[in-house]
């Protein structure tokens, strides 16, 4: 990557109460309070185990270790992930946690162990190494949930995490150009750059002509209604407009490597569009 002239930054995760577990891995899975996000949407009682001191200490540690091999291996960053219904997501959202500690109750509260383990790989990886950390409103198996209802509360998720040491926030959406809150305005990388200071990437079903996941992409039939695309268009004016600074592109990329080319040179007919197929395997 590195003699091609482009960078690398490794996304860390922990799938906490998404893990899979049966026939998959003998260990119970974890989580804030053992719930999975089906399981909080449902009112269903928890699944899992409730993570307790010692739990939160080893997944702190773990981070870290994970972070400073990154950095020692020749990664230019690290992205640490606390989106879509993952571990830290999991934390910061309501509905899955349900603790009645520090780290449960108010969204500061529910922040808490999210910034814990951005400190952590902080005091791992030093002052200059960048840190890039995902958020997202939806989550896998809930695409009308909200970590934030409005900007206050949002606020109080992010800004405890941009002090812990985040250098630049990658805002999922499942368009990117959709405004954060239903109540209209930006997107949710305009607000978390409004409201932290910092940096923003934009990403969510660019040049896809329609969201979808595998089991969508198979059966139409199982999109989310109303559901379309966004053009590159709008990602661009979301940067001239300084609501973000970066634009993320996965599915797009998958389907075809010379996507960023063929935007720059302005080819979009030529573009492949996003399919099943592309989706499981490189083009």
């Amino acid at each position: 990557v590195h003699a091609a002239g482009g960078y690398f930054c490794p996304q860390l995760w922990h799938t906490g109460m998404a893990r899979r577990t049966g026939a998959f891995v003998s260990a119970d899975a974890i989580g804030p309070s053992g719930l999975t996000v089906a399981e909080a949407v449902a009112g269903d009682p928890p699944s899992g185990r409730a993570m307790t001191a010692a739990d939160m200490d080893a997944v702190c540690d773990a981070y870290a270790r994970a972070a400073a091999d990154a950095k020692a291996i020749g990664c230019d960053a690290i992205e640490i992930h606390a989106g879509h219904g993952f571990l830290l997501d999991q934390f910061l959202w309501d509905r899955t946690n349900r603790r009645e500690d520090e780290y449960g109750g108010s969204p500061a509260n529910r922040a808490r162990f999210p910034a814990r383990v951005v400190a952590a790989c902080r005091a791992a990886v030093g002052p200059d190494f960048p840190i890039l950390m995902r958020i997202s409103q939806f989550k896998i198996d809930a695409y009308d949930a909200v970590i934030a209802a409005d900007a206050d509360e949002l606020a109080a998720l992010v800004v405890p995490l941009a002090q812990a040491g985040v250098d630049l926030f990658d805002c999922s959406q499942r368009v990117v150009n959709r405004p954060a809150f239903a109540t209209g305005g930006p997107s949710l990388a305009g607000w978390v750059r409004k409201l932290t200071g910092k940096p923003t990437m934009t990403l969510g079903s660019l040049g896809v002509a329609r969201p979808f996941r595998e089991d969508e992409a198979a059966d139409p039939t199982l999109a989310m209604p109303g559901m379309d695309f966004a053009p590159v268009a709008a990602a661009a004016a979301m940067v001239a407009a300084q609501e973000c600074d970066l634009v993320g592109v996965g599915r797009a990329l998958l389907a075809d490597p010379d996507w960023a080319a063929k935007v720059r040179e302005g080819a979009f007919a030529g573009i492949r569009a996003p399919d099943l197929q592309s989706l499981m395997e490189l083009a």
